[in-house]
């Protein structure tokens, strides 16, 4: 990102950028040193900087790396918006880097593994440098230590390690299909990584929750099969392409929406299952009837029209409403999800009808 900015005692406009470091060093020819500038080649600077990059990012900072020069005259007549930043953003002087600790929120890591116990996947997309995204990842629970032969911890998760979106655009989509499982962690990504993900999640028959706060995001958002924009931190773009707009901004929500919806469906199906097994119940009760003459050899109807009335009032509009209202057993995240294509009356629930009445 560059914005210019003017000297308001000389007049003189600057060009400052910031971004990622593999973005930035290339725009640079220079290097600030106390009040002086030294020419530096972007890839000496790149060399020097690596190690300090891997330092902050091990501790989970986001590192951002900031850079500015002087506009000349002739740029500072032009409408820069109108010109393409690879011809401004040039002849750079490289200034440092920042580092930015955002922590996790405290429920991020139980809520993380409450879904993995309840079989989903939770996977993070982002922009972060690789390190940082692992750091990261593992406090929250995604990725988790484990010591290889040389006693270095490294991270892995379901056998796949942290992957960049460079790796992960590289691979064509058989590449992507034949991978065990998909990475749980990729990092330096841009829009298009993002809907890369989401269609190979889809060619694994996967249900697909995409968050974003971003514009960035809005593509992922509208692709995903639930798009949730951020309701705090999230722009206007990104909430108009969700279908779910999250309020507090935290993930553990989400968690327990997936538990309530549960719940519901459920609840749902007992609901269903009692008032159908219900009017099973008299349906078999009316059929037998059938079978039997009373005196004057007329069919015999063990029920009146009152009478089904009646029990369909007392007997079965009560205890479905209250199976309606239940509350979550304390393992409803300890199952698996159902398949997609199985609907409201699985064989279970037809069974379980036919049985109770």
């Amino acid at each position: 990102m560059s914005v210019v900015a003017v000297n308001k005692l000389t007049g003189e406009k600057v060009l400052f950028l910031k971004g990622a470091t593999e973005r930035v060093v290339p725009c640079c020819t220079g290097r600030q040193d106390g009040e002086y500038t030294t020419a530096v080649e972007s890839d000496d600077l790149q060399a020097f900087l690596d190690p300090r990059i891997q330092e902050m990012a091990r501790d989970g900072l986001r590192v951002l790396s900031f850079a500015y020069r002087h506009l000349t005259e002739a740029e500072s007549l032009i409408d820069l918006n109108k010109v393409d930043r690879e011809g401004v953003e040039l002849n750079m002087t490289f200034l440092g880097l920042v580092g930015i600790y955002d922590p996790p929120r405290p429920e991020s890591l139980p809520s993380v593994m409450e879904c993995y116990r309840a079989g989903i996947q939770v996977t993070m997309l982002t922009g972060d440098h690789p390190a940082t995204a692992a750091a990261i990842a593992r406090q929250v629970g995604i990725l988790q230590p484990e010591e290889d032969g040389q006693g270095d911890s490294h991270y892995v998760t379901l056998g796949q390690p942290v992957m960049t979106a460079r790796e992960f655009d590289a691979l064509s989509d058989e590449e992507v299909d034949a991978l065990p499982e998909l990475p749980n962690v990729i990092a330096r990504c841009s829009p298009d990584t993002k809907v890369k993900m989401i269609q190979a999640m889809h060619r694994r028959n996967g249900i697909v929750a995409m968050t974003g706060d971003g514009v960035n995001d809005s593509p992922s958002l509208k692709f995903a099969d639930v798009g949730i924009a951020m309701g705090l931190s999230g722009s206007d773009v990104a909430k108009q392409a969700s279908e779910i707009i999250l309020t507090d901004d935290n993930f553990a929500t989400i968690v327990r929406a997936i538990r309530e919806g549960r719940r519901i469906f459920n609840n749902i199906q007992r609901f269903c299952c009692v008032l159908v097994g219900g009017n099973v119940a008299e349906l078999i009760c009316l059929l037998l009837g059938l079978a039997f003459r009373d005196k004057l050899n007329e069919t015999v109807f063990p029920l009146s029209p009152v009478a089904i009335l009646v029990n369909n009032l007392l007997t079965g509009t009560p205890p479905a409403m209250a199976l309606g209202l239940e509350k979550a057993w304390p393992t409803i995240m300890d199952e698996p999800p159902r398949p997609p294509t199985s609907g409201l009356f699985s064989w279970e629930v037809q069974a379980d009808i036919v049985f109770y009445g």
